[in-house]
C-alpha cells in the first residue's frame, strides 16, 4: 500500500502533466489570426449589459472599403471612429454607437463575412463533435511581460464570455448572443501568474459579476508589476480551451470534502499506486450463465451476447474494467444495459465521452426503450444552469412511473429460454453412434458446398449406425483411392477409358505403336499443308481436321469468287440490306431493258409523262369498232403519238403493250433511286447508275450473300472477306485445297483404323 504522502505527491505530478503554461497557449499569448476578430471602439460594460444582463444579440459593424486602402493586416489599421460616425463622447455621456447592438470591427464587409463564416463552422464543428462550446467574447486584456528586461509584451484575456453565433439563413447576417453557460475565468492566467509571479488574481462572486470591479481588482493584484496594463475595452472573438485546467482543478485534494478525500478514493489509489488487483470472475470459461442467472434478476433493455452479458453483470457487482473492441461490435449496447441496470436498482451513473457522438448513440438508445427521462445532459448547450433547472422540474413532474406486473412474461421467457438451451445442448450432442455434434456435422457440409457445390448428393441410410472407428477406417479407403488418383490422374482421362477392349498384348501393342507413327506422320503432314494455305489466305492455323476442312473450303470459294476488284465485300450491308440489294439491281435492270427495248420508238420525254389515263382508254376502248368516235381514246391516241419518234405502233395491242412498259419503269424508278448510294457503296467502280451492268452486279451480289450465308452457317471463316478484298492470287488454290482434303480424308480414316484397333467407338471420343 502505498502512503497518503507518495499518493499526494503523485497526484501533484500528474496535475501538473495537465498544465499549459508555455506561451503558445493563447489564454496566455493571444495573438490574432484568421479564427479570430478583434473587437473595437466598444466599452466593456455596455457590451456586457446588452449581452447578459439585458440577454440581446448583437451584430457586427464593418468599415467602408475606402477607409482600408490597400492594407493587408486590418488589425493595425488607425480609425478616428468618432470622425466615421459624425459623433463624439461627451462629458458623462456615451455616444450611440456604445449603446447600440452593434459591435464594431476593423474589417470590410466582404473580409467580415469571411471571417465570421469561418469562426462559426469551426464552432459548429466543435459542438457537433466533441460536445463543447470553445468560442468566446473575451473581455479585457492583461498586458504583461515575462520579466523586467522583456520588450515584448503578451495580451492574455480576462474575462471569458460564452457566446454562439447565429444567423436565419445563408444571406442573413451573423449574429452573436451570450450562450447562458457560466462565465469563464482565465484559469490558465490565474495558474501561471500564481506559480511564475506569486501574483494571485482575484476569484469570481458566487452571485453576480461587476466587469469594472473585477477588472479593477486585477489591477489592483498586479498593481506590483511594472508596465502591466489592465485593458478594459480591448475584446476579442475566438476559440478558447482550457479543459484540462478544469481538470486540474477537479484534482485538487483541498478542495475535497474531508469524509469523501480523493486521495483516500479506490481508483486514485489503484492508479497512483498498486494497481488494480485482478478478482476472481464471477463466471468461469465455459459455464451456462442461464444456469447463475434468473431472469427476473437483470433488467437489460438491448440484446446482449454472453460476453456482454458477462462484462454487465461484473460492472455492476462494484469490479472495475476496460472493455475494447472496434466499431460496431455492441460496446454502446452494452453501457445502454449497464445505465439500465442501475437505474434499476435505483443507481447513479455518470457516462463520460470524448466525442459528442459518443454520447448521442446511448442516449438515443436509452430514449428507444423509455427510459431516457432518467438522464440529464451536461454537456455543449445543455449545460447552462437555466436549462439543467427546467430538465430537473420536468422530470420531477413526470411522476412515478407505472409499472405493469410483469410475472406472466418472465414465465414466458424462461420458457424461451429453456427451449433454445435444449435446443443448443441436442444441437452439440454426438448423433447417433458418429461421436459428431451436429452443429460440426453441419459446419462442415456448408463448407464442403462453398468448396465443391456440385458434388452429388449422398444418402446416408447406410452410414447412420457407423461408429467413430469405423468412420475412420472407411475414410482411409477413400484417402486411398484419393491418393492413387493423385499418383496416376483421373479415370476418364486415361487413353483407354472408352475402350471396350478387355485385353491388349504385345502384339497388339507392336501394331497399334506403328499405326499411331504413321498417323502422327500423315496428321504433321496435314497440318503443313493446311497451315500453307491458311497462311496463304491469312488464316489462324488450324488446329482440328475439321478446321482443315473449313480452310480448303474458303480456298475454293476464293477460286469461285467473281471479279470483286473496288467491290467493298466487307461491308455490313451485305447481311443486314440484302433485300434492297436485290430489289436495287431487279429494278435497275428493268429500266435498263425497258428503255433498251423502246429506245428507237420513244423520245426521252415518254419516261417521266404520266400515262395512267392513256392506259385507262386504251384499255376501255382499244378493240371496239366505235373507238374512233371516243374523244378519250382519240386524245389518248394523240397524246401517245407526241411521245413517239416515228408512227404510232400498228394495233392498239401494241400501243398498250409500250404504255405498260413505261410504266413498270417509272413504277421501279423509286426503288432505284432510293438505293443509289447504297450502289455507290458496295459496288465500287462496278456502279454506273442506270447504265451499270446489271448482270455482273447481280452475279456478284448472289456470290457475297451466298457467302455470308457460309459464314454464318461456319462453313469458312470470317476472315476469308480480308483476303478477298486485297489483291486476289488465286493461282493454284483449287489445286491446293483439293490435295489437302484428300490429306485430311486419309487422316480421318487412318484414325477411324486406330480408334477400331483401340475399341472405341467414334460417339466416345471428342
Amino acid at each position: 500500500m502505498s502512503s497518503e504522502t507518495e499518493l499526494t505527491e503523485k497526484l501533484e505530478i500528474s496535475r501538473k502533466e495537465l498544465l499549459d503554461l508555455g506561451l503558445r497557449n493563447s489564454l496566455l499569448s493571444f495573438r490574432p489570426s484568421a479564427r479570430s476578430l478583434e473587437v473595437v471602439d466598444e466599452l466593456h460594460a455596455e457590451v456586457y449589459r446588452i449581452l447578459v444582463d439585458d440577454s440581446k444579440a448583437m451584430s457586427f459593424l464593418s468599415i467602408p472599403e475606402s477607409e482600408a486602402g490597400d492594407a493587408e493586416n486590418f488589425d493595425e489599421l488607425t480609425i478616428d471612429f468618432d470622425e466615421l460616425h459624425g459623433e463624439s463622447s461627451e462629458e458623462n455621456a456615451l455616444a450611440t454607437r456604445h449603446t447600440d447592438t452593434k459591435l464594431q470591427t476593423r474589417r470590410t464587409p466582404e473580409v467580415l463575412q469571411r471571417t465570421l463564416l469561418k469562426i462559426y463552422t469551426e464552432a459548429k464543428g466543435f459542438i457537433e463533435e466533441q460536445g463543447i462550446n470553445v468560442l468566446y467574447l473575451s473581455i479585457g486584456f492583461l498586458e504583461w511581460y515575462e520579466d523586467d528586461n522583456s520588450q515584448i509584451p503578451r495580451k492574455a484575456p480576462l474575462l471569458l464570455l460564452p457566446v454562439e453565433l447565429t444567423r436565419g439563413n445563408a444571406k442573413e447576417a451573423f449574429k452573436v448572443n451570450f450562450s447562458g453557460e457560466d462565465l469563464e475565468p482565465n484559469l490558465s492566467l490565474e495558474a501561471k501568474l500564481k506559480a511564475e509571479f506569486g501574483v494571485v488574481l482575484p476569484g469570481f462572486p458566487e452571485d453576480s459579476l461587476d466587469a469594472g470591479t473585477y477588472f479593477s481588482e486585477v489591477g489592483e493584484a498586479v498593481s506590483s508589476k511594472k508596465r502591466w496594463v489592465v485593458n478594459r475595452d480591448e475584446m476579442q472573438l475566438g476559440f478558447f480551451s482550457f479543459g484540462k485546467f478544469r481538470m486540474y482543478k477537479d484534482l485538487d485534494p483541498d478542495i475535497w470534502p474531508e469524509d469523501h478525500s480523493l486521495l483516500t478514493h479506490e481508483v486514485i489509489g489503484a492508479l497512483l499506486g498498486d494497481g488494480f488487483k485482478e478478482s476472481e470472475p464471477r463466471f468461469q470459461e465455459g459455464e451456462r450463465l442461464d444456469d447463475h442467472i434468473d431472469p427476473a434478476e437483470i433488467h437489460f433493455v438491448k440484446d446482449a451476447d454472453s460476453t456482454q452479458t458477462i462484462a454487465a453483470l461484473e460492472v455492476m457487482t462494484g469490479k472495475h474494467m476496460v472493455i475494447q473492441g472496434p466499431p460496431g461490435t455492441g460496446k454502446s449496447q452494452t453501457i445502454t444495459n449497464i445505465i439500465a441496470e442501475c437505474i434499476g436498482q435505483d443507481k447513479t451513473v455518470l457516462f463520460v465521452a470524448e466525442k459528442m457522438a459518443a454520447l448521442e448513440v446511448v442516449k438515443r438508445r436509452l430514449d428507444e426503450v423509455h427510459i431516457g427521462d432518467g438522464v440529464l445532459e451536461l454537456h455543449s448547450h445543455k449545460s447552462n444552469k437555466k436549462l439543467v433547472i427546467q430538465e430537473l422540474g420536468r422530470t420531477l413532474n413526470l411522476g412515478k412511473p407505472i409499472v405493469n406486473d410483469g410475472s406472466d412474461d418472465l414465465d414466458a421467457f424462461r420458457q424461451s429460454r429453456d427451449r433454445l438451451n435444449l435446443y443448443c445442448q441436442e444441437a452439440n450432442e454426438p448423433v447417433l453412434s458418429s461421436g459428431v455434434s451436429f452443429v460440426d456435422a453441419l459446419g462442415f457440409c456448408l463448407q464442403i458446398k462453398k468448396k465443391w457445390s456440385d458434388l452429388p448428393r449422398f444418402h446416408f441410410e447406410l452410414m447412420k449406425n457407423w461408429t467413430a472407428s469405423f468412420s475412420l477406417k472407411q475414410l482411409a479407403h477413400v484417402q486411398e483411392v484419393a491418393d492413387y488418383v493423385d499418383e496416376n490422374g483421373t479415370p476418364s482421362r486415361n487413353p483407354f477409358f472408352a475402350s471396350d477392349r478387355r485385353s491388349f498384348s504385345p502384339t497388339h501393342q507392336a501394331n497399334l505403336n506403328e499405326q499411331i507413327a504413321i498417323a502422327a506422320s500423315e496428321v504433321e503432314q496435314l497440318e503443313l499443308m493446311a497451315g500453307r494455305l491458311a497462311q496463304r489466305l491469312g488464316f489462324s492455323l488450324p488446329m482440328t481436321i475439321g478446321q482443315c476442312r473449313t480452310v480448303c473450303r474458303a480456298a475454293l470459294r476464293a477460286c469461285e469468287a467473281p471479279q470483286l476488284t473496288d467491290v467493298a465485300i466487307e461491308r455490313d450491308e451485305w447481311q443486314k440490306q440484302r433485300d434492297e440489294i436485290r430489289a436495287m439491281i431487279s429494278a435497275g435492270e428493268l429500266i435498263t431493258t425497258a428503255r433498251r427495248s423502246l429506245e428507237e420508238v420513244l423520245i426521252d420525254a415518254a419516261w417521266s409523262a404520266d400515262l395512267r389515263l392513256t392506259r385507262q382508254a386504251l384499255m376501255a376502248y382499244g378493240g371496239k369498232w366505235w373507238r374512233v368516235f371516243s374523244g378519250e381514246y382519240r386524245r389518248a391516241k394523240k397524246e401517245l403519238l407526241g411521245l413517239c419518234r416515228t408512227a404510232l405502233p400498228a394495233d392498239d395491242a401494241s400501243c398498250l403493250e409500250v404504255v405498260d412498259t413505261v410504266l413498270d419503269a417509272q413504277a421501279n424508278q423509286p426503288i432505284f433511286e432510293k438505293s443509289v448510294g447504297l450502289g455507290k457503296t458496295l459496288f465500287g467502280s462496278h456502279w454506273q447508275g442506270i447504265e451499270s451492268d446489271w448482270e455482273v452486279l447481280s452475279l456478284v451480289s448472289d456470290w457475297i450473300i451466298s457467302l455470308y450465308d457460309d459464314i454464318g452457317q461456319g462453313e469458312v471463316p470470317e476472315s476469308i472477306l480480308e483476303f478477298l478484298s486485297g489483291e486476289l492470287n488465286r493461282q493454284n488454290l483449287d489445286v491446293d485445297s483439293g490435295v489437302t482434303t484428300k490429306q485430311a480424308d486419309k487422316v480421318e480414316k487412318r484414325l477411324g483404323d486406330l480408334r477400331q484397333e483401340m475399341g472405341i467407338s467414334a460417339g466416345d471420343v471428342g
